[in-house]
């Protein structure tokens, strides 16, 4: 048997008590709590991998349209442990929504993200 760090013990047991949906990854050299919505929406839960359980984490939701980079939607920072599961459904929720209005592509995530942006600008962010 491997030995494993504390830290990974502890990164794999939050990950499994998330439940099945959630899988570990990696995401910019950082070992990440990961679950995906669907083929646009994902999530990340970020600075997971340390061996202090009550360290809190960041939450992220990213959004990819299909042959393009990924791009944060909405982002929770500081986040307990206990509340990952509520913060991970209110993302979720987001999610659905976006979907559901028809907003689930660049331009409306544009919107979404810098709604005090005029047209223009968006076009050319």
């Amino acid at each position: 048997m491997a030995y494993k760090k504390k830290c990974d013990r502890a990164i794999e047991a939050l990950c499994e008590k998330l439940g099945p949906e959630y899988d570990l990854t990696y995401i910019d050299g950082e070992r990440v709590v990961h679950r995906k919505f669907d083929e646009r929406f994902d999530v990340e839960i970020s600075k997971a991998h340390t061996n202090n359980e009550k360290r809190r984490v960041n939450i992220y939701l990213w959004f990819r349209e299909p042959y393009s980079s990924y791009m944060t939607v909405h982002s929770m920072f500081d986040v307990k442990r206990d509340d990952i599961p509520a913060a991970v459904e209110e993302l979720r929720k987001i999610t659905e929504r976006l979907i559901k209005n028809g907003h689930d592509n660049y331009r409306y995530i544009m919107h979404y993200k810098f709604p005090e942006l005029g047209e223009e600008e968006r076009h050319e962010a």
